[in-house]
């Protein structure tokens, strides 16, 4: 598997955006307009050894590492998911077919 930076459907893969070892993607469809709005990577049996590997490995520095470090990543990674709320909650919203405004949800 080829990790870059890639423009197609990627795997996150130990912090970086890998090719999937057999290059396949799928389509996403709104299942309310059967429109491609996007596409998703297709994980093999090889990448999911190399993510539990990479996953593994980081679980050693976080368990080593005090508490309220890991809250701060932890606080961190929510901001930014709160900054991304509306955006998140329409993307999710296509993927799911919900129509209208019904995206506008408070994604809290």
């Amino acid at each position: 598997m080829a990790c870059e930076s890639a423009k197609r459907a990627a795997l996150y893969i130990d912090g970086k955006l890998c090719v999937p070892a057999l290059g396949a993607d799928s389509e996403v469809i709104n299942p309310s307009t059967e429109e491609v709005i996007g596409h998703i990577a297709l994980g093999s049996e090889e990448d999911a050894d190399l993510a539990f590997e990479a996953a593994a490995g980081a679980l050693k520095g976080w368990k080593c590492m005090p508490g309220i470090e890991r809250g701060r990543y932890l606080r961190s990674l929510g901001g930014k998911v709160q900054e991304k709320k509306a955006e998140l909650s329409r993307l999710e919203a296509q993927d799911c077919g919900k129509v209208g405004a019904w995206w506008l949800f408070p994604f809290e």
